[in-house]
């Protein structure tokens, strides 16, 4: 696959399928277009085009270089399209005319019944389609992927993943959630633990990620900025080091604060070098099942995106029928197989919390199989 930043380097004069998008990341609605291209460019002999409207914004799903390998297997070319003011002010008929047919020279248009174009997004799927025995191009204009009746899209996605729903992450995105950078050498420790390791730099947008959605860190952004600045000018080595580098990074009042102002992001990196909660999530989806009737799971978490997990799977096997509410009957299949005992957390007392102050965070949930 040839990527392209910039239209002007699309010069191949063949026929094309091509698709339209932000493709930042490249989710289930995002494959069923890829998808219906790659068979158009199988089936028809014609090019496979991806056109990604360029991505500015720091909060994405995968890197630039993460969705280029995502399609090298099944794309002729992705092609970067940069919002450039002359495209911004490009009508809805010039862009058909101008990019559609004299760019890509497309035989097929596949888009989402969403898809708008054109300056002041003047132009839609209906246009597309309107437009098609003029041009020479045929449109197909597929419907949305949805679960449990909402679209699937990147901000529901990033929103599963700041509740800490990674599992349901994972699913809609149809592959695992990572972390891709470069491997460094390091020191060679891991030859003194008996086991080998390695060390890998994560970019910049993926670490405001980390820290936002597993931290809940409200200064991710100038912490991640921070990070990659100073990795420019030498390594970090040292845990001390990077609290200086987050400290450096935090307004004045955030460092006021009771709590250690490194805490959050320390938290949020080692969840996601132990994917801790692909952890919970496992653990919820299976203990249920090994306890007989009337034994009880106990489970006690320690920061609230575990307690949300524990709290939601509960939630999931005791009142999880998504019939409407006005149905006589249920008709979903949903068997209850959980009973919560405690309506709430269980947290601890004023006794235990002056002998153990680190239990202040600590929830304890139960529920008993039925």
């Amino acid at each position: 696959m040839e990527y392209l930043k910039g239209l002007e380097h699309y010069t191949d004069t063949g026929r094309s399928a091509v698709t339209f998008g932000k493709f930042d990341g490249l989710h289930l609605g995002h494959q069923t277009l890829t998808q219906q291209v790659a068979r158009f460019k199988e089936e028809e002999k014609v090019k496979g085009v991806v056109c990604a409207f360029d991505m500015k914004r720091e909060d994405i799903l995968m890197t630039k270089r993460e969705r280029a390998e995502h399609l090298a297997d099944t794309m002729d070319y992705l092609v970067e399209c940069p919002f450039s003011e002359e495209f911004r002010k490009m009508s809805g008929e010039d862009f058909i005319r101008k990019v559609i047919c004299g760019v890509f020279h497309a035989k097929y248009v596949v888009v989402g019944t969403d898809f708008h174009f054109g300056y002041g997004q003047g132009g839609d799927a209906n246009m597309l389609e309107a437009c098609a025995a003029t041009y020479g191009y045929e449109a197909v204009v597929l419907e949305k992927e949805r679960y449990r009746g909402r679209i699937i899209s990147s901000t529901y996605i990033k929103e599963l993943m700041a509740a800490g729903e990674i599992a349901l992450a994972d699913r809609l995105l149809g592959y695992p959630y990572g972390i891709e950078g470069v491997v460094e050498h390091g020191k060679q420790l891991g030859r003194t633990l008996g086991f080998p390791t390695f060390n890998v730099t994560w970019p910049q947008e993926k670490i405001e990620r980390i820290l936002r959605d597993y931290g809940e860190e409200r200064h991710a952004a100038r912490i991640a900025a921070r990070i990659a600045e100073r990795r420019e000018e030498k390594e970090i080595e040292t845990t001390l080091e990077l609290v200086d580098v987050i400290k450096s990074a935090m307004p004045a009042a955030a460092l006021r604060e009771k709590q250690h102002p490194a805490k959050r992001s320390f938290q949020a990196i080692r969840i996601a070098v132990n994917d801790e909660l692909n952890a919970v999530h496992a653990l919820m989806d299976s203990a249920p099942d090994r306890l007989k009737p009337g034994g009880r799971l106990c489970v006690i978490s320690f920061h609230s995106l575990e307690d949300r997990i524990v709290k939601n799977a509960i939630h999931a096997r005791e009142d999880g029928c998504t019939c409407p509410r006005e149905a006589p009957v249920c008709t979903c299949g949903f068997v209850k197989t959980l009973r919560s005992v405690t309506r709430k957390p269980i947290t601890a007392g004023g006794e235990e919390l002056e002998l153990n102050p680190r239990s202040r965070s600590a929830k304890l949930r139960v529920a008993e199989r039925v």
